[in-house]
Protein backbone atom coordinates (compact mmCIF):
# COMPACT_ATOMS: atom_id res chain seq x y z
CA UNK A 1 0.00 0.00 0.00
CA UNK A 2 2.76 2.51 0.77
CA UNK A 3 4.64 1.93 -2.38
CA UNK A 4 1.39 2.59 -4.48
CA UNK A 5 1.44 5.97 -2.42
CA UNK A 6 4.65 6.71 -2.98
CA UNK A 7 4.48 5.94 -6.61
CA UNK A 8 1.45 8.46 -6.95
CA UNK A 9 3.38 10.90 -4.96
CA UNK A 10 6.29 10.62 -7.52
CA UNK A 11 4.12 10.83 -10.59
CA UNK A 12 2.87 13.90 -9.44
CA UNK A 13 6.43 15.40 -8.66
CA UNK A 14 7.66 14.55 -11.77
CA UNK A 15 4.36 16.23 -13.46
CA UNK A 16 5.03 19.09 -11.66
CA UNK A 17 8.64 19.28 -12.77
CA UNK A 18 8.02 18.80 -16.03
CA UNK A 19 5.60 21.73 -16.38
CA UNK A 20 7.77 23.71 -14.32
CA UNK A 21 10.51 23.21 -16.72
CA UNK A 22 8.02 24.53 -19.81
CA UNK A 23 6.20 27.10 -17.43
CA UNK A 24 9.05 28.45 -15.55
CA UNK A 25 7.55 32.49 -15.71
CA UNK A 26 4.17 30.88 -14.57
CA UNK A 27 5.63 29.01 -11.53
CA UNK A 28 7.21 32.18 -10.21
CA UNK A 29 3.86 33.97 -10.44
CA UNK A 30 2.34 31.50 -8.47
CA UNK A 31 4.67 31.36 -6.09
CA UNK A 32 4.85 35.11 -5.83
CA UNK A 33 1.05 35.28 -5.68
CA UNK A 34 1.09 32.55 -2.88
CA UNK A 35 3.71 34.19 -0.82
CA UNK A 36 2.02 37.78 -1.07
CA UNK A 37 -1.30 35.86 0.30
CA UNK A 38 0.41 34.12 3.05
CA UNK A 39 1.88 37.01 3.85
CA UNK A 40 -1.12 39.33 4.15
CA UNK A 41 -3.16 36.48 5.51
CA UNK A 42 -0.60 36.58 8.79
CA UNK A 43 -0.52 40.12 9.20
CA UNK A 44 3.31 40.35 8.17
CA UNK A 45 4.57 38.73 11.13
CA UNK A 46 5.97 36.02 9.19
CA UNK A 47 7.26 38.03 6.24
CA UNK A 48 10.67 36.83 6.48
CA UNK A 49 10.12 32.88 6.64
CA UNK A 50 7.69 33.23 3.73
CA UNK A 51 10.18 35.11 1.99
CA UNK A 52 13.12 32.80 3.02
CA UNK A 53 11.10 29.86 1.42
CA UNK A 54 9.87 32.29 -1.67
CA UNK A 55 13.45 32.51 -2.56
CA UNK A 56 14.38 28.53 -1.74
CA UNK A 57 11.24 27.92 -4.34
CA UNK A 58 12.00 30.25 -7.07
CA UNK A 59 15.56 28.49 -7.00
CA UNK A 60 14.20 25.46 -7.53
CA UNK A 61 12.34 26.61 -10.63
CA UNK A 62 15.31 28.27 -11.41
CA UNK A 63 17.66 25.13 -11.19
CA UNK A 64 14.75 22.51 -12.16
CA UNK A 65 13.96 24.91 -15.66
CA UNK A 66 17.85 25.97 -16.46
CA UNK A 67 16.80 29.71 -16.12
CA UNK A 68 17.99 32.59 -14.36
CA UNK A 69 16.27 33.85 -10.96
CA UNK A 70 17.09 37.54 -12.77
CA UNK A 71 14.28 36.39 -14.83
CA UNK A 72 11.24 36.03 -12.26
CA UNK A 73 8.27 37.97 -12.40
CA UNK A 74 6.41 39.37 -9.66
CA UNK A 75 3.24 40.49 -8.09
CA UNK A 76 2.23 44.05 -7.93
CA UNK A 77 1.46 43.87 -4.27
CA UNK A 78 3.67 41.40 -3.71
CA UNK A 79 6.63 41.36 -1.20
CA UNK A 80 9.94 40.46 -2.73
CA UNK A 81 13.49 40.65 -0.87
CA UNK A 82 13.96 42.06 3.10
CA UNK A 83 11.49 42.83 5.57
CA UNK A 84 9.97 45.29 3.14
CA UNK A 85 7.10 47.13 4.64
CA UNK A 86 6.15 44.84 7.21
CA UNK A 87 4.62 42.37 4.33
CA UNK A 88 1.80 44.30 3.55
CA UNK A 89 3.70 44.88 -0.17
CA UNK A 90 3.07 48.15 -2.04
CA UNK A 91 -0.22 48.41 -1.76
CA UNK A 92 -0.72 47.09 -5.43
CA UNK A 93 -4.10 44.94 -6.17
CA UNK A 94 -2.21 42.65 -8.78
CA UNK A 95 -3.60 42.51 -12.05
CA UNK A 96 -6.65 40.56 -11.91
CA UNK A 97 -5.86 37.61 -13.96
CA UNK A 98 -4.44 34.47 -12.48
CA UNK A 99 -2.49 32.06 -14.65
CA UNK A 100 -4.06 28.98 -15.11
CA UNK A 101 -3.44 25.94 -12.99
CA UNK A 102 -0.92 23.35 -14.04
CA UNK A 103 -2.12 20.79 -16.72
CA UNK A 104 -4.99 23.68 -18.67
CA UNK A 105 -4.06 25.98 -21.06
CA UNK A 106 -4.50 29.74 -20.75
CA UNK A 107 -7.26 29.88 -23.57
CA UNK A 108 -10.90 28.33 -23.16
Amino acid sequence: MRFKKAAALFGAAEMARSWVRKNPDAARRYIDKASSTVDKRTGGKYSSKITGASDAAKKAVAKESGTSQASSATVPGSTTGGQGTGGQGTGGQGTGTTPPPPGQSSTS
